[in-house]
Parts: structure tokens; C-alpha cells; sequence
């Protein structure tokens, strides 16, 4: 039984923050709103990946269903900056001295791996928006980079011409 006035003004108060938190429709339209307006400030997603984002949050049908969209936009903003900077210097990497003179194999793997996170950041249509695939194509670039032979190539063949020349 309620005896006093701070008690029917915490009454009062419970009863409005239920109000409230029934009131779906327009907590889900401010999460919604806020959700675009975060994604805007992604700067490292393409404008299809932003585009398809924001299909997946026009159809959330719950606030919570939002914010997983919201979540995943963040981790793949993060993830696509990851995969621009790994390929940011490729024409550096393909004119410097462990491409030039690192094996076939090895200068392919990381072209292929160039060719597939630039088809990442590239795509117009069905485009990439699983977080953990982009991380991977980043990894497979850096990987394929680091695995570049030219430097031990080019000193075997220094070392081979010595061993050579003095026999």
C-alpha cells in the first residue's frame, strides 16, 4: 500500500517507464534512425555493402534485430579498413625486390589475393558482408605478401654465381 508521496511518485514513475517500453513502434523507428545514421559514419564500406545494410535494417523487425545489424556493420567497417590497407601498397610490393625475383607461385598467390579483396572492395552487386570473410581475404594478402621470396632468391643466386666463379 502506497502511504506517501515519494511512494506514488516511484509508482508514477514505473508505471511511465512501462508505458514507455511498450511503445515498440517508436523505439524501434529511433533505433532504426540511429542505426543509418551510424552507418553514414562508416567510411571504410562500399556504397553496396551500405545499401544492403540498410535493406537489413528497414526489415528488423525488433530493436534488438537493429542493433545485430548496427554490430555487424561496425565489425565489417573495421574488417573492410583492414582489407584496403593491406592491398594500399600493392604497386610498392609488385615493383620492389621480393616480388620481382620471388618465385612464380608465390607472386601469383598474392595476386590472387590482390584480385580478391579488390573484388571485395569493388563489388557492386551481392557484396561481401560477413566481418570474418573480409578479415581472411586480408590475412591471405598479408600472408601471400610476407611469403615473397625475392630476398632469398636473389641471395642464393648471389651465393651460387660466388660458389661458381671460385671453382
Amino acid at each position: 500500500m502506497i502511504t506517501n508521496a515519494a511512494d506514488v511518485t516511484a509508482a508514477t514513475q514505473r508505471v511511465n517507464n512501462a508505458e514507455t517500453g511498450l511503445n515498440g513502434d517508436t523505439n524501434l523507428a529511433t533505433a532504426k534512425q540511429q542505426a543509418k545514421d551510424a552507418l553514414r559514419q562508416m567510411t571504410h564500406l562500399s556504397d553496396a555493402q551500405k545499401q544492403s545494410i540498410t535493406g537489413q535494417i528497414d526489415n528488423a523487425t525488433q530493436v534488438t534485430g537493429v542493433q545485430n545489424v548496427k554490430d555487424n556493420a561496425k565489425n565489417l567497417d573495421n574488417a573492410m579498413n583492414q582489407l584496403r590497407n593491406s592491398i594500399a601498397n600493392k604497386d610498392e610490393v609488385k615493383a620492389s625486390q621480393p616480388y620481382v625475383d620471388a618465385d612464380t607461385d608465390k607472386q601469383n598467390a598474392y595476386n590472387i589475393a590482390v584480385t580478391s579483396a579488390e573484388n571485395i572492395i569493388n563489388a557492386t552487386s551481392q557484396p561481401t558482408l560477413d566481418p570474418s570473410a573480409v578479415t581472411q581475404a586480408a590475412n591471405q594478402v598479408n600472408t601471400n605478401k610476407t611469403a615473397l621470396n625475392g630476398v632469398q632468391n636473389l641471395a642464393n643466386k648471389k651465393q651460387k654465381r660466388l660458389l661458381t666463379s671460385t671453382n
